[in-house]
């Protein structure tokens, strides 16, 4: 497994994705910094990475594991004497390898930042909002992967970001009952985590925002979610299903 994860990442080594797992954290914390400079910078560039940069970064991700094979109509995946669904499960693992890489990186800024401004987040908060970041995220990677194996690039690219941003808003990952929507749980476990609303704003000190009972039943529903969708993922990825 591990020979055929290597040799996904040095498919993709020279690949838009790699570029981008470091370059949207660094959009992200540069962008923070001239907008807000003093002002919660470690906060708001969270709050912007897991609502906005983090979607995009998981679609590319997802797009990124099956772009080569798809402009060969998987005519090399039928032809390998390599188990289909082996060389699935090395798909999915080096996406989510790619992505605990761009949270870690993420991390790191951040952590930057905070010397430089001074710090609004301590380090306890910062790592573990990079482990449920990649927790929760990580079930979207074999979902786009099955958009990816129906749909144009941009489509899948496009779908998720909005879909991401639609339920991650206040009104869902903010609601007492609507943040168990997939999609609204990471932002409302960094409510919890982070102290911050998914609009951006600082919670208030007595919000129910702040109560972190939710991070266990959010983790094993996310956790359970990237059972299904590689369950799901690997039925189209046998061979008389490419």
């Amino acid at each position: 497994m591990q020979n055929l994860i290597t040799a996904e990442m040095i498919k993709n080594r020279h690949s838009f994705i790699v570029l981008s797992l470091w370059l949207l954290p660094l959009v992200t914390i540069v962008l923070a910094s001239f907008l807000l400079a003093e002002k919660q910078v470690q906060q708001a560039a969270f709050n912007w990475w897991y609502m906005v940069m983090l979607p995009i970064e998981v679609a590319l991700i997802s797009s990124c594991l099956l772009e080569n094979d798809k402009k060969q109509n998987y005519f090399t995946l039928k032809l390998t004497p390599i188990p289909t669904l082996k060389i699935c499960l090395a798909k999915i693992l080096t996406g989510c390898s790619y992505l605990l890489f761009t949270n870690i990186i993420m991390m790191l800024l951040v952590l930057g930042v905070g010397s430089l401004f001074g710090k609004q987040l301590f380090l306890g908060q910062v790592l573990q909002a990079t482990i449920l970041l990649t927790v929760c995220f990580a079930w979207q990677i074999p979902l786009g992967m099955l958009l990816e194996l129906k749909l144009p690039a941009i489509f899948t690219l496009i779908m998720m970001f909005i879909v991401n941003m639609f339920f991650a808003s206040q009104t869902f990952a903010g609601s007492k009952t609507l943040w168990l929507i997939p999609f609204a749980i990471p932002a409302r476990l960094m409510a919890a985590i982070l102290g911050i609303n998914p609009n951006g704003v600082l919670l208030a000190k007595n919000s129910f925002l702040h109560a972190k009972n939710v991070i266990f039943l959010g983790v094993l529903l996310t956790i359970a979610l990237f059972g299904i969708f590689v369950v799901i993922l690997g039925h189209y990825f046998k061979e008389d299903k490419l």
